[in-house]
């Protein structure tokens, strides 16, 4: 476990690794935060090795936001949204561009 990324799981290596020993608390109140259960896994933990971008974008408060703001969105909303179908003219009655025309030049000599 020590050579996968704590936060994406994907394999470490020397290049883009970071440990984390000062900033463990605020990894752990992201963690809270996200409500994702990543702070179970950290509990007694001196230290943890990340993904120095993997670091960034969790701690990022932004990306909480962006994060919490998914987790709020409801399912039931979303499908209400896919039920209604938006209004497309290829839906609607078909249109009959020389009748349009010759109204519009009826109305012209007509008016």
């Amino acid at each position: 476990m020590d050579d996968l990324c704590l936060i994406c799981g994907d394999p470490l290596q020397a290049a883009d690794v970071v440990v984390v020993t000062r900033g463990l608390q605020t990894l752990v109140e992201a963690s809270l935060t996200r409500n994702d259960g990543l702070a179970a896994k950290m509990e007694g933990a001196s230290s943890v090795r990340l993904h120095t971008i993997c670091r960034k974008k969790y701690t990022r408060p932004s990306s909480i936001k962006a994060h919490a703001s998914m987790q709020d969105n409801d399912t039931p909303s979303e499908a209400m949204h896919e039920e209604q179908a938006p209004h497309l003219r290829s839906s609607t009655s078909e249109f009959d561009l020389k009748k349009r025309l010759y109204l519009l030049w009826y109305r012209g000599q007509h008016a």
